[in-house]
């Protein structure tokens, strides 16, 4: 009965160029051991992000960078955002918190909307007309696929109701904020931050790509939010100039188009999707989820903050 210690042992098992090594220990106490391959090249030699991670479908980190640097995140907040809505549509009807997915949300009564994001405003909005009555899921699609801080804006105020009188971004939606971090202190978001619900740099918002990764974890378990993250087009009725009136309008059939996904999938055509982002403090920043070809239940997950080009 002679004990073994550990061993290590080493092969080369690829004859092509790109070349990888294998290497294998034994368990302790009986343990199963473990090899792993090693592939030096396919490690990115020169990230174009400040921070990154990737996670296999078994929730083991493949690759980091600075995965724990505090950094703005952009318009991937909208993932806290549009999950809250989601949360709010799933609660029992006697719920006080419960709002119903196909509730109207006219715009004619919430006018700070078109006065705060008009069609001439340079943010990522959907840009509702004052006539046009939007759903709550028209809100959560045009939150995620044209990253609409309107929506985003008008998610926060479904939820609460607290918008009353819009005085900014990072001032209107103190209760919804709120519900954001304490959400994330749920999910373990240790290095998290929220200011505001679409994800402006405004009053520092922060995360990391550790944390960010735990929260597309956490939202990918709720199969609305699944739905809406992965779905590319969503019809949707516009009320535009009849040009009979100075202020008429009329109906007109239009979509909500996730263009972002569309080309992901070009690359990745199993995407799962989630979401890309970027403000001039956060440079370009992006979480991306693909299923387990065997398990379609799990799913791997990318992030990368702070790119400076697409």
């Amino acid at each position: 009965n002679v004990r073994l210690g550990y061993s290590l042992a080493a092969a080369r098992i690829t004859a092509g160029p790109r070349r990888s090594v294998l290497a294998g220990a034994p368990g302790e106490d009986g343990n199963r051991g473990e090899i792993v391959d090693w592939a030096p090249w396919r490690q990115p030699d020169a990230p174009q992000c400040t921070s990154a991670l990737s996670v296999d479908c078994d929730a083991r980190i493949t690759y980091a960078l600075r995965p724990f640097d505090e950094v703005k995140i952009a318009s991937t907040t909208k993932i806290m955002t549009v999950l809250l809505g989601c949360e709010a549509t799933q609660k029992p009807v006697n719920d006080p918190g419960y709002r119903a997915f196909l509730t109207p949300y006219p715009i004619s009564q919430n006018a700070w909307i078109p006065t705060a994001f008009p069609a001439t405003t340079t943010c990522s909005a959907w840009k509702f007309n004052f006539n046009d009555t939007p759903t709550f899921e028209d809100l959560l699609r045009t939150c995620i696929m044209v990253s609409g801080n309107d929506s985003a804006m008008a998610i926060a105020d479904v939820v609460t109701g607290e918008i009353v009188n819009y005085t900014g971004t990072a001032t209107s939606a103190p209760l919804f904020v709120q519900m954001m971090n304490d959400r994330a202190a749920l999910i373990g978001m240790t290095q998290t931050h929220f200011t505001n619900p679409p994800g402006i740099d405004t009053d520092n918002p922060y995360s990391t790509a550790y944390d960010m990764y735990l929260l597309a974890r956490h939202a990918m378990q709720n199969p609305l939010f699944r739905n809406l993250v992965s779905t590319v087009s969503h019809p949707m009725i516009r009320q535009v100039p009849d040009g009979l009136l100075p202020n008429s309008t009329k109906p007109v059939q239009t979509s909500a188009v996730y263009n972002w996904l569309l080309g992901l999938r070009k690359l990745v055509p199993s995407a799962a999707g989630i979401k890309p982002g970027s403000t001039g403090g956060a440079g370009y920043t992006a979480v991306m989820a693909a299923p387990d070809p065997y398990e379609p239940s799990k799913y791997c997950y990318a992030g990368g903050f702070g790119w400076q080009t697409t």
